[in-house]
């Protein structure tokens, strides 16, 4: 039972991973190749949505890597051969 609810944990971790990432990457991408009268519009009444969105998909990431970090320390330290 306590083996299910782990796996769906790293599950959605994963997956919260990797959703954040892709918006880190779009933001960033979005926000290196506008124009610069484009990088400080609003969306969704949002100032600077853009940037907001990129920090704080970002600090979603970070968060859930240190998560994923800690529930797969020890295949972590089978590859790295740190028994």
């Amino acid at each position: 039972m306590i083996m299910g609810v782990v796996y769906e944990i790293r599950r959605t971790v994963a997956l919260i991973i990797l959703f954040s990432g892709l918006v880190v990457l779009a933001t960033g991408i979005m926000m290196t190749i506008a124009p610069a009268n484009l990088k400080n519009m609003s969306l969704f009444g949002v100032p600077r949505f853009g940037r907001e969105l990129h920090k704080y998909a970002a600090f979603v990431l970070a968060g859930a890597s240190v998560i994923h970090v800690y529930l797969n320390w020890s295949s972590i330290k089978r590859y790295l051969d740190l028994s």
